[in-house]
């Protein structure tokens, strides 16, 4: 009885072995028949295929935004950005002689007839102006060196000062030289009426050759204002 019982389970063993095996044996046909009638994917557009879906327009793989995802554009002249240019402050230039009395103190009333002589006078300031005779723009001034400058028009009778000062600033109203030459006039007026001692703007005497330097720096300045602008 019990070698009966060992050959029907032998008997069943083998029955499931064979269906287990014949199953295997379809499954790896269908397999066959499918790679046979379907072409195999290219790896590397696989590897491709894997990376594209892996990057968002947000960012690549890492997280970093990728080249293709900024902005691609060319800069019109539209698009420079505003420079503002900085003024270009045009060149000055400002020539200073004093006038010292040789010993005492100009009176108000000598100092404006001298003036007059060649052709200073009031022009709305405290100070005798050299004005252009078509705009009244002053070309030159005469003030006094002491104190606040002022040469008080109301005030001539009792207005004293030991020192006066010619002042001009470039560009005027006449050429640098023609001013320049009318300013000097000016002070050899006062030196032949007071005996007055022309000093620099450094305050030291005003020699034949400082009066040349000066000149030439004039001349220089002129040329530079009439060249044309680069």
């Amino acid at each position: 009885m019990s070698e009966l019982r060992w050959i029907i389970a032998a008997i069943a063993a083998l029955v499931i072995i064979g269906f287990y095996v014949s199953a295997r044996v379809r499954r790896a046909q269908d397999d066959h028949r499918f790679w046979a009638d379907n072409e195999l994917p290219d790896p590397d557009s696989v590897n491709a295929a894997a990376s594209v879906n892996k990057v968002t327009r947000t960012g690549g793989p890492d997280g970093a935004l990728a080249d293709d995802d900024l902005p691609h554009f060319s800069a019109t002249r539209d698009d420079d950005p505003m420079v503002e240019e900085a003024a270009v402050e045009p060149e000055k230039m400002t020539m200073i002689h004093y006038l010292v009395h040789p010993g005492g103190e100009f009176r108000g009333v000598d100092i404006y007839n001298a003036a007059q002589e060649v052709g200073l006078d009031f022009a709305g300031r405290d100070s005798l102006d050299c004005s252009d005779p078509k705009t009244g723009e002053p070309v030159f001034s005469l003030a006094s060196a002491v104190g606040d400058g002022r040469i008080p028009k109301g005030e001539l009778d009792s207005f004293k000062s030991s020192a006066l000062v010619l002042f001009m600033e470039l560009p005027g109203p006449w050429p640098g030289l023609k001013a320049y030459h009318q300013l000097l006039n000016v002070a050899n007026e006062f030196v032949e009426n007071f005996g007055a001692k022309v000093l620099d703007d450094n305050r030291s005497t005003l020699t034949e050759q400082g009066m040349r330097l000066c000149q030439e720096r004039i001349a220089e300045f002129d040329a530079r204002a009439a060249a044309p602008a680069a």
